[in-house]
């Protein structure tokens, strides 16, 4: 995954939603999220746009890893982004 160790968060989250979607591009996913710029529904406050961008970079988690050991902390993630 690129940008993991990147000081801004923009980047993180490019880099989170391109390697969700398989490593793409920029804009390279189906939804045209995977860009740093979609950080921007974030902050200062999450927006819908926000909240539904990252649930569906979460969502492919989710199904990519469903017999991982990590199912069960990405479907707790992806649940609380609609609380916060």
């Amino acid at each position: 995954m690129i940008h993991t160790d990147h000081e801004d968060p923009a980047f993180r989250y490019e880099g989170l939603a391109r390697a969700a979607f398989d490593n793409c591009g920029k804009y390279g996913d189906p939804f045209g999220i995977a860009a740093q710029d979609v950080y921007n529904s974030f902050v200062p406050e999450p927006t819908l746009t926000g909240k539904k961008a990252l649930s569906k970079v979460l969502s492919k988690l989710i199904v990519d890893n469903n017999e991982s050991e990590h199912q069960v902390t990405l479907v707790e993630l992806e649940e609380s982004v609609w609380t916060s």
